[in-house]
This record gives structure tokens, C-alpha cells and sequence, in this order.
């Protein structure tokens, strides 16, 4: 259980990441954590967040993505919120590391999800940007499915795999 002051790894996206404030209690929850990108760096594939509000501010370095297929680039002050049900994307874009500031409203069990994708990573359970890969990346979207889904998993799509495979849900997120 992440607890403030924790600092967790994922060597293959080249990250670290350490959790700043963890409230995560209803609806008003928040996770707040600073992340630290090598040059190149994925922060994830594209996904979208079904019940959070996504944060970030850019604290040295930039970033790249898009949000809803609009290109973006964000500088050190730099904002982006993300609301809820909008797919986005993100990497470094500097040449140095990039420091962002996170946050997650509500907290949901976000913290317990980028543990899991962590370890899964440091185990060598994971593709070159971090992604943990199938049937991995399936336990995680089933583990998790208030926190995130590919952008490219229809939301329909989403819910029938989660009624489909209960059990194995239930499993993987006791593990």
C-alpha cells in the first residue's frame, strides 16, 4: 500500500515516481505524486480515465501528447486537466528528464494500480515503455476498471469484459 515519501520504478518507461499525498477516502479523494521521465520517455499509452479528473503540471523539462487527437505540447509551468471519459497521451519531449506534478481526483485505487503496473515492469512483465503486456495488461484493466481502459477499447467493449470475467477480476486485483 503506497504510503507519502514512497518512491516506486519502472526501469523499461524510465520513470520514477514519488507519492506526495494520498487521500483516498469518497468521492473528494485526491493522489497527488511527482513523476520523473528520462528523455523519450512514455508516460502510458493512450487511455482515458472513466471516473478521474487528471492533473498535471509541468514542473522542469516538457511534454507531448494530445488530448481528445489535439497535439499539445506543455513547457516547465506548463497545465493540462483532463477530465473524465477523454482519451490522452503523453512522453518527454526535452532532452533532459522531465518532472511532472500528478494529480488524481477522486483517488479511487489509482495508487494501488501504478504500484501494480510498477512491479509488473521491474518483474520484466512489461513492453519497452512500461506497458505491462497481455495477459498482464488484461488483469490490469480488469483489476482497475474505474481507473483507466485503452483509448482504443471501446467503453461498451470495457464493460462486457468486466461482466464476462468477474472472477478473474476479483483474483488478479487480490494478487
Amino acid at each position: 500500500m503506497a504510503r507519502v515519501g514512497d518512491v516506486i520504478e519502472n526501469p523499461a518507461m524510465g520513470g520514477s515516481l514519488e507519492f506526495r499525498r494520498i487521500e483516498a477516502t469518497g468521492e473528494g479523494s485526491v493522489l497527488e505524486f511527482d513523476l520523473f521521465l528520462r528523455p523519450g520517455g512514455v508516460i502510458f499509452t493512450e487511455h482515458v480515465h472513466p471516473r478521474q479528473v487528471e492533473r498535471f503540471e509541468v514542473i522542469s523539462g516538457a511534454v507531448q501528447g494530445h488530448v481528445e487527437r489535439k497535439p499539445q505540447t506543455l513547457g516547465a509551468g506548463g497545465t493540462n486537466v483532463v477530465t473524465a471519459g477523454v482519451a490522452h497521451a503523453w512522453w518527454n519531449a526535452a532532452e533532459h528528464e522531465t518532472h511532472l506534478r500528478v494529480q488524481f481526483r477522486p483517488a479511487l485505487s489509482t495508487a494501488e494500480m501504478i504500484e501494480t503496473a510498477f512491479a509488473l515492469a521491474r518483474d520484466g512483465r512489461a513492453d519497452d515503455t512500461g506497458v505491462p503486456r497481455f495477459p498482464h495488461s488484461l488483469g490490469l484493466l480488469l483489476a482497475f476498471p474505474d481507473e483507466f481502459r485503452p483509448a482504443r477499447m471501446p467503453a461498451l467493449a470495457h464493460r462486457i469484459a468486466l461482466r464476462a470475467l468477474p472472477m478473474l477480476s476479483q483474483r488478479l486485483r487480490r494478487r
